[in-house]
């Protein structure tokens, strides 16, 4: 048993959510009533009350992993112990008749070890009661919980109940955990980094671009992103930003020569009889062995070479994600198969990566690449910085619609002289927040205000339609998931069209460029007729076009003074002086 499970839940007061009052009337029978900040459980056979904090249910919700590891030992302990010798082991020693049955078990040496220590070393894992009780967990539950074992007993059963009832866990641990995150925003107001935003998009859709002049930071924000969700251990948390390189943290540096994905994923030599891999590669072979921390990947001026030739086993794949019906996140290969490049080549990828010692037939993961290829895991975060001059590439519609794009123009010196602009936060207990995404708008529709997401999206599409810059399904579905995923970070503090703001700026503008004649729009254009010419004119314009007719849909759905509404001046003013105009520029 290890040390992880300690502490795993702060204890602050906080509220159940809905989904889980609604989903939630018994537990093994007992009935369940609930208040603001506490519930009642009335028990069916001595009809006594139990009167529960709040702060039992999510920490019953953090020790379900516990509670299912121990079952699991346990099941295969009665396996190939009788139940009554059971009862004696505690302490003892087992027989040799008894040992020989666990050598011929199917498990690893280690596991075999580890059943072994858990029959008879009960302080290993904090076993009170043997293991032939029914309430054999509940020991080791509460001591690691650090909770008095008689009084608050009960939390061990809801985790008993939680782990049977996983949805309803993990709905728990991410409200815990989105409380986390709004109290440690509350604490860095002062910071000008806001680095919610970063982690919105991602939990939307893991691949942004970062946008801006030289030298505001846009690397770096990934390197500080890794090392606050990084799980290595470190003495202080100042040695955790000092470590520049850590685990979950890769950067590539993208060459202007970069004309096909071989730079990327790699290629199979035909004169060397082996595959030549890149760092790109080894680096989602190391998150697929992590999967519970999120792994960042900084591709350095990301177009100082077209991205959709180096990058288009990527693009294809990150549009492949869906959840396969274990719940298992799946994608794409971006590298086929190892098996098809035949037997002895497959052999070599996998040592290549596992060794010698550790590439076995019950290696799920050496199975999975031989069988399904190199996919996407579930924790890569790829985040490309992006200079836009003379000596880059602009982006297609077919890369802008498949990442989230933030741009960095903002520079602060008063934050920079005083070290706010280094503030930031350990982000560990966001992980599984990160980690562990929606996918459809179906997921999450119920959860937020979507039709009136949707309804500010059929405006746009209307004032768009007959232009490439209207949008798709793609579109709305991470609209939806970026309501949603913003409403998870900032709680009580969320704002619907705060969330749309930040969305339209990433998503929505990005798109749009061009002259004054492909941007133009008559005032007898029916595209118009909804929002009415006074809403769209401004003072000092004198003309309508795609700019000002949006803003003023803006305007009408999120509001006034928006980051939107500036951008959207901004770039009508840069149309009326250069005839050109390009989010970008």
């Amino acid at each position: 048993m290890v040390e992880r499970y300690k502490n795993l839940y702060s204890g602050n007061d906080i509220e159940l959510p809905n989904d889980f009052k609604k989903n939630v009337h018994e537990i093994w029978g007992d009935e369940i009533k609930y208040n603001r900040f506490s519930a009642i459980v009335t028990t069916k056979r001595e009809n006594l009350n139990i009167y529960l904090p709040n702060q039992w249910f999510y920490i019953a919700a953090f020790f379900t992993e516990l509670y299912t590891e121990l079952k699991n030992y346990k099941d295969v302990a009665v396996s190939v112990i009788e139940k009554d010798r059971l009862k004696e082991l505690k302490g003892d020693k087992l027989s040799e008749k008894e040992l020989l049955k666990i050598q011929s078990l199917e498990l690893s040496d280690a596991s075999k070890n580890n059943l072994i220590r858990f029959l008879t070393d009960y302080d290993w894992w904090k076993g009170g009661k043997t293991i032939d009780r029914q309430d054999y967990y509940v020991s080791p539950i509460l001591s690691y919980a650090a909770l008095v074992n008689v009084s608050q007993s009960y939390i061990a059963s809801l985790s008993a109940f939680l782990a049977e009832n996983t949805k309803l866990s993990e709905l728990l641990q991410q409200t815990a955990m989105t409380e986390h995150v709004c109290r440690t925003v509350n604490k860095l107001d002062s910071t000008n980094i806001s680095y919610i935003k970063y982690l919105t998009a991602l939990r939307t859709k893991p691949f942004m671009l970062l946008a801006g002049i030289s030298g505001t930071g846009k690397s770096r924000i990934v390197r500080k992103l890794a090392q606050a969700t990084t799980t290595q251990a470190y003495e202080n948390d100042e040695d955790r930003w000092k470590d520049n390189r850590p685990e979950n943290f890769e950067l590539i540096q993208v060459k202007p020569n970069w004309h096909n994905s071989m730079d990327v994923v790699g290629f199979y030599s035909n004169i060397s009889n082996k595959y030549e891999f890149t760092p790109f590669v080894e680096f989602i072979v190391k998150a697929w062995q992590h999967t519970g921390t999120p792994y960042f990947l900084c591709l350095d001026e990301m177009n100082l070479a077209p991205v959709e030739e180096y990058f288009a086993e990527f693009l294809s794949a990150i549009e492949s994600r869906s959840t396969d019906k274990d719940g298992n996140y799946v994608t794409d290969p971006i590298i086929k198969p190892f098996k098809e490049f035949g037997k002895e080549a497959c052999e070599e990828m996998l040592k290549h990566f596992f060794g010698e010692a550790l590439y076995t037939e019950s290696n799920p993961l050496a199975k999975q690449f031989a069988e399904k290829g190199l996919t996407l895991p579930p924790n890569l975060m790829v985040m490309g910085t992006v200079n836009m001059d003379e000596t880059t590439f602009s982006f297609s519609r077919k890369v802008l619609d498949r990442a989230m794009s933030v741009e960095m123009n903002e520079v602060d010196y008063d934050s920079f002289l005083s070290g706010e602009s280094d503030l930031f936060p350990v982000l560990t207990e966001l992980n599984k927040l990160l980690v562990n995404r929606p996918q459809q708008a179906s997921e999450v529709k119920e959860q937020i205000d979507s039709e009136k997401v949707i309804a500010y999206l059929k405006a746009v599409n209307e004032l768009m339609e007959g232009t490439p810059f209207k949008l798709g399904y793609r579109a709305a579905n991470e609209a939806l998931l970026y309501v949603s995923a913003s409403k998870d970070f900032a709680g009580e503090e969320f704002e619907l069209e705060r969330s749309l703001d930040e969305f339209t700026m990433m998503k929505i503008l990005s798109r749009l460029e061009g002259d004054d004649n492909r941007l133009a729009i008559d005032e007898d254009d029916p595209r118009i007729a909804p929002i009415g010419v006074d809403a769209i004119i401004d003072n000092g314009e004198d003309h309508i076009n795609l700019l000002n007719s949006l803003r003023a849909i803006v305007r009408k759905h999120i509001g006034t003074d928006t980051s939107t509404e500036k951008k959207i001046n901004a770039m009508y003013r840069t149309l009326e002086r250069e005839h050109f105009v390009s989010y970008w520029a």
